[in-house]
């Protein structure tokens, strides 16, 4: 989900105040369900690890700057490695 950009004067409706709280950074989710390399379009998302076996996040050189952020969850029965 892109960034909501409100400005000054503008009313909030209930569907736009719902899709600001569908996570709680407001992040788009993407749920794999085997060994993950990490892309740039995965800056500012939630990657979750669905997996029932050990796997693996890789993350490339230089692919990120410092400040970009992302959220690597584990659900899976499986233990995922960085």
């Amino acid at each position: 989900m892109a960034l909501t950009t409100f400005t000054s004067g503008q009313v909030l409706t209930a569907a736009q105040l719902n899709a600001v709280q569908a996570n709680d950074y407001n992040q788009t989710v993407s749920t794999k369900t085997a060994s993950y390399t990490l892309v740039a379009a995965d800056k500012g998302t939630c990657v979750v690890m669905n997996v029932a076996t050990a796997n693996t996040v890789t993350v490339n050189t230089s692919l990120f700057s410092a400040g970009d952020t992302l959220v690597i969850q584990n659900i899976g029965a499986g233990t995922t490695t960085v």
